[in-house]
């Protein structure tokens, strides 16, 4: 590959470009060491072809080899393989909370000490939620109770 020009006449590599792009560096890291403005390689990164190419392939390869080094650590140590996951590949955990009453039945709520416009207000967010959860969302909150 050949060597391409920033306007500081440093010469960049674009195979210094990819490496980089596959320790996942950020824009400012790459700039530093490629002894350049983060403005300059910006500029690099939008007009030039190749530069933009060997930034995405780098970036690309660094995470299949991520992926792979994460497989390989699962089974030892799980810990460093859900961290690298979640910080470099959006990895995450779900969580589903489902709340009951009493042996698994309804939650009992005393709302008697609540004042009419309270009543009405709690009534008209159960109403929403309860649309929501079943995909029919009510924004306005048209009910009246």
């Amino acid at each position: 590959m050949q060597p391409d020009m920033a306007k500081s006449k440093r010469t960049i590599k674009t195979a210094d470009v990819e490496k980089l792009g596959r320790l996942q560096c950020t824009i400012r890291e790459a700039a530093a060491f490629l002894g350049i403005r983060v403005t300059t390689l910006h500029g690099l990164l939008k007009k030039d072809r190749r530069i933009k190419e060997a930034w995405e392939r780098g970036k690309a390869l660094g995470l299949v080899s991520l992926r792979r080094k994460q497989m390989r650590l699962a089974g030892v140590n799980a810990q460093m393989a859900i961290f690298l996951g979640k910080n470099l590949l959006g990895q995450r955990d779900v969580t589903t909370t489902q709340l009951t009453g009493e042996d698994g039945g309804p939650i009992d709520i005393d709302v008697s000490q609540l004042s009419s416009g309270e009543r009405h207000d709690l009534r008209q967010l159960l109403t929403r939620a309860t649309r929501t959860r079943r995909g029919s969302a009510d924004p306005g909150g048209s009910r009246q109770g």
